[in-house]
């Protein structure tokens, strides 16, 4: 199928993108008890991460659309649900 495996390096791309962030917030939950704002913190952390998840999720799911053939043989781009 032709674009399939530079879909995925675009899919790799991003998710290699996202990473950092998803890093940050699991840095932002294992904030301590005694840390001043330490419960603003993790609440936003978890909120971070949720969003992460969907977005990676979200991601994955559209490119995995994307490199499904239709019935006429063509690759589909389909957005459906986003």
């Amino acid at each position: 199928m032709p674009g399939t495996e530079q879909d995925l390096d675009r899919l790799d791309q991003l998710i290699c993108r996202l990473h950092p962030l998803e890093q940050l917030f699991h840095l932002m939950g294992k904030v301590g008890e005694d840390t001043a704002g330490a419960e603003l913190a993790r609440g936003c952390a978890e909120i971070g991460l949720v969003l992460t998840g969907r977005l990676r999720a979200c991601l994955e799911q559209s490119f995995r659309h994307r490199s499904q053939p239709t019935s006429d043989g063509q690759s589909e781009i389909s957005t459906a649900g986003h």
